[in-house]
């Protein structure tokens, strides 16, 4: 199975979404606070493309998640607590 459709990946991808809402911040706004184009903050949200592990960080950085709140994330998508 593709890492992009992962249950975990998905469910991390949705919090990255709903937090950037939550904090107001368009596409173009949390692309250049990562310093990327707004394609890649769009194509991600769209599960066209996988984050690697330092835009993982990065992303979780910008929407002001720490790593442990991304790890639980993950877990509860994969069935772990």
């Amino acid at each position: 199975m593709k890492t992009i459709y992962n249950e975990g990946y998905v469910r991390l991808i949705k919090a990255f979404r709903q937090r950037r809402i939550k904090l107001g911040l368009r596409q173009a706004d949390v692309a250049v606070k990562m310093g990327v184009h707004r394609a890649i903050i769009s194509k991600t949200e769209l599960h066209e493309r996988r984050l690697d592990l330092l835009e993982t960080f990065k992303l979780g950085q910008v929407l002001g998640m720490t790593l442990q709140q991304i790890q639980k994330i993950l877990k509860q998508g994969m069935g772990t607590r």
